[in-house]
C-alpha cells in the first residue's frame, strides 16, 4: 500500500459560485499534503487550475467547468512523494 493517498472525491451541491469538489487525502507518515487539481475535456491533455492547496476542497466556475462532459484529477503531495491521481467525471451544467 502506497503511503500516500486521494479517495472519495465528490461534488457537492451546486451554489451560484459554481460546484465544490472534496477529497479526503491520506498520509500514513502524518506530514502535510498539499493538492493538485486538473480538468481535462475528451482528450489526455490536463489543464492545471490549483497547485499547492492545504485543503481538500476547491469550488469551480461554469465558466472553468465548460458545456461539455470533463474529468477532474486531483493528486496530492507531502513534499517528497506524490499520489496516484484520483479521477471523477462531471456532467455538464444543465
Amino acid at each position: 500500500m502506497k503511503a500516500l493517498k486521494v479517495s472519495k472525491v465528490t461534488w457537492l451541491l451546486a451554489g451560484k459560485h459554481g460546484r465544490t469538489l472534496t477529497w479526503l487525502g491520506l498520509d500514513l507518515d502524518a506530514n502535510p499534503l498539499t493538492y493538485l487539481v486538473q480538468l481535462s475535456g475528451e482528450g489526455d491533455t490536463w489543464e492545471t487550475v490549483a497547485t499547492g492547496l492545504k485543503v481538500s476542497k476547491l469550488t469551480l466556475t461554469e465558466e472553468q467547468l465548460g458545456p461539455r462532459p470533463r474529468r477532474v484529477r486531483v493528486i496530492a503531495n507531502d513534499g517528497f512523494n506524490a499520489s496516484e491521481p484520483a479521477i471523477i467525471e462531471v456532467a455538464p451544467a444543465k
